[in-house]
């Protein structure tokens, strides 16, 4: 499909009455340009209800408005694809509700074709709502990200980020790669037809498929295996990028006929994992000296704009870093293009909660609904990044050591695991929160009866609280049997702020792998 940036001519306002009775837009809207932090159009006061956590900025209703004209009668489908929406988006196209997304992290597409009319000014509306307390961090709001319109010419097309190329081998020389690409296409038509795809690496590989026959109104995954010779290797230190181009033609009346064609950019690393050498890239031993980040850009606010992301990046690359963690949501397709670029290798985190609240209004509050789409969201747009080698399940979860916790952990990583089998998973355990149901009675065996065992405030106050402690508390016997259970289930255990247990669960658990981000 034809992709092209759709950030221009924007209408912004704020609804203070959901029950008006105009559908119209304002007649003071101002036009913007996306990415766009809502949030900023409102003041910092000491005594906002949104606290710290945002800033002292009040969330908003925030709604957005743009005028789709359908002319062209060539185009048979319009797509919109939206990398971020924060929060509760709500897509309508002439007034009709198309769908909603609640998570304010993830990429979304909505099919805006049966709702359009030919020949007229078609209004797209988004609307938002984090007036509520969603957030542990500043969250910005509306549609901070990129904005893609998608558009086919022919009913037979490659689905939106429908190609995705993984390296199945490199060998010890790294003169020779084999490539695993997958295609996903689509037939909108109400008959069948034969396609062929072509798919081209300049430089290193230019293969076709298999004629096929392809059902009506059907969707099919097509998969090939190329090696290539004298590959550029992607590495933090050469970020190699290549570009593939995918071309699928249709037979119309004996003659081959070009219907859709796009571009792929990919990186060509491989990823080994063992208790003894650790992480290897390319069959090279590598330590990562991380950060975590959260996606906002200091006083720019929350919009995802290429430049502060790429200079934020840099930055931490010249100081040193070459990995970081996206904290506590997934990363953006701008983020994740710098890290390409730059050699940044990153840990994409999917989830800061699961079933039990953080914040009044969070994600848990949607968790069951839309956890598979959300994981889905994430693993495609990560697919074809070479800088996201690990994915996090989750972020401190307070049931992750009970039975409920345990059966959700292992959803999820059956999930990654069935969409990408290339990358390693983790779930971040804060040792003091997987126990919060038996603190107490690890405090008397730490502490004895002291009367005071701060677990009566959040899990950052306990810390605080017992910082004097807290070595001696996370060696807990009864914190290790909760860590065993998530370890069978992740390929790599998460250990925040459980430094204590490192050099002693080296040698008691010599084939457990785990990784320290906080």
């Amino acid at each position: 499909m034809k992709k092209t940036k759709w950030n221009e001519d924007w209408y912004f306002w704020e609804i203070l009455d959901s029950f008006a009775l105009l559908w119209n837009v304002p007649e003071n809207a101002p036009k913007v340009k996306l990415p766009h932090d809502a949030m900023l159009a409102h003041r910092a006061y000491e005594q906002s209800a949104m606290g710290g956590n945002s800033g002292y900025r009040d969330g908003g209703h925030f709604c957005y408005s743009k005028i789709l004209e359908v002319s062209d009668v060539n185009i048979s489908k319009y797509i919109l694809q939206m990398d971020g929406v924060y929060e509760n988006a709500a897509i309508y196209v002439n007034g009709n509700l198309v769908m909603r997304h609640p998570y304010g992290y993830t990429q979304f597409c909505t099919d805006l074709t049966p709702y359009l009319e030919e020949n007229q000014k078609n209004e797209i509306r988004v609307m938002t709502n984090n007036k509520a307390v969603s957030s542990r961090w500043y969250p910005g709001g509306g549609i901070y990200r990129d904005v893609y319109l998608l558009t086919a010419n022919y009913p037979v097309y490659i689905l939106p980020d429908g190609i995705r190329i993984k390296t199945n081998a490199i060998n010890e020389s790294r003169d020779c790669a084999e490539l695993e690409i997958t295609a996903e296409i689509q037939n909108d038509t109400t008959e069948e037809k034969v396609v062929q795809l072509k798919f081209e690496i300049p430089g290193l590989c230019d293969v076709c498929t298999d004629i096929l026959k392809f059902e009506a109104d059907s969707q099919r995954t097509i998969n090939v295996k190329v090696n290539v010779e004298h590959p550029l290797i992607w590495s933090e230190k050469e970020p190699n990028l290549l570009c593939c181009s995918s071309t699928l033609s249709c037979l119309e009346q004996k003659e081959w006929v070009a219907v859709d064609f796009c571009k792929t950019k990919f990186g060509i690393r491989k990823l080994e994992l063992n208790p003894g050498e650790g992480f290897k890239v390319n069959g090279t031993p590598v330590k990562f000296r991380g950060a975590c980040i959260h996606h906002d850009n200091g006083i720019i606010g929350a919009a995802e704009i290429k430049d502060a992301v790429y200079r934020k990046i840099k930055r931490m690359k010249q100081a040193g870093f070459n990995a970081i963690r996206m904290s506590h949501h997934p990363a953006s397709t701008a983020l994740l293009e710098v890290c390409d670029e730059l050699g940044m290798f990153v840990m994409n985190e999917s989830f800061d909660m699961w079933t039990r609240n953080k914040m009044d209004y969070d994600y848990a509050n949607y968790f069951e609904d839309w956890w598979e789409c959300d994981i889905e969201a994430m693993v495609i747009s990560s697919y074809n990044h070479p800088s996201v080698v690990m994915y996090s399940l989750g972020n401190e979860i307070p049931e992750i050591g009970i039975r409920k916790g345990r059966e959700i952990c292992r959803m999820l990583q059956e999930k990654v695991k069935m969409l990408d089998d290339t990358r390693y998973t983790t779930v971040a355990i804060n040792g003091v929160f997987s126990v919060g149901d038996i603190v107490p009675e690890i405090m008397r065996d730490v502490l004895g009866d002291t009367g005071n065992d701060g677990s009566s405030g959040n899990v950052n106050e306990f810390l605080t609280v017992m910082d004097q402690n807290i070595d001696k508390i996370v060696v807990h016997d009864r914190i290790s049997e909760r860590l065993a259970k998530v370890a069978d289930i992740v390929d790599i255990s998460g250990y925040n702020y459980m430094v204590a247990r490192y050099v002693k669960d080296v040698q008691e658990y010599p084939d457990r792998i785990f990784v320290g981000s906080e």
